[in-house]
């Protein structure tokens, strides 16, 4: 029988190379690697996710199939630089939040006690605050901030170099650092044969 990988359903009219090797690799793999890997598969867990979610609102029971291919097509735009389902998604997102925000500022506003009040404008507030941060998101993806790279120079003053150290002063000062986790230290100038500092 055949293994097949959740989460790996190349277009058979569009089959890559790629694509091609995948399905050698998996074929060449036992049925216990093949759950492993589809188990740890970002993709497969969000779809495993979204199944329950999504018939909660649309009461549809999707294919998981057809949903590991639409979700990884849209994976794939942004991996290629096409964010246009990302801000689409932002701006849905900020709509509802806002949504919530109103709906939950209007509840406040018709209870008659103070703790209801407090509890309703607390909750609409954070709605409020996340559909800032998602506007401010989704400004971000339109409008990118440029970067400005300043090339660091590091002048030295009155610096002296001695270029007449014996090479046996070198080769001190090369050994002369400490042993991260260790029990020894060496400081600069210590000779062979000399004790060391136990902590």
């Amino acid at each position: 029988m055949k293994k097949q990988a959740t989460g790996t359903l190349p277009d058979k009219t569009t089959t890559t190379e790629a694509e091609h090797k995948l399905e050698q690799k998996i074929d060449s793999m036992s049925d216990e690697e093949v759950q492993a890997m589809n188990a740890y598969n970002p993709v497969v867990r969000a779809v495993t996710s979204s199944q329950t979610l999504n018939k909660n609102i649309s009461g549809i029971d999707l294919d998981i199939f057809a949903s590991i291919t639409t979700l990884g097509k849209q994976i794939k735009e942004v991996k290629d630089g096409d964010l246009s389902c990302a801000e689409m998604t932002l701006a849905a997102q900020g709509n509802t939040l806002d949504l919530i925000f109103n709906s939950l500022a209007c509840k406040a506003a018709k209870s008659e006690r103070l703790n209801h009040f407090d509890t309703y404008m607390r909750l609409a507030l954070k709605a409020q605050s996340q559909c800032r941060t998602t506007c401010e998101t989704l400004n971000e993806i339109k409008n990118p901030r440029s970067m400005a790279f300043i090339k660091q120079q590091n002048i030295g003053l009155n610096q002296q170099v001695n270029n007449d150290a014996t090479p046996r002063a070198r080769e001190i000062n090369k050994f002369s650092k400490r042993t991260i986790g260790g029990t020894k230290w060496r400081t600069a100038g210590h000779q062979s044969g000399g004790h060391d500092n136990r902590h």
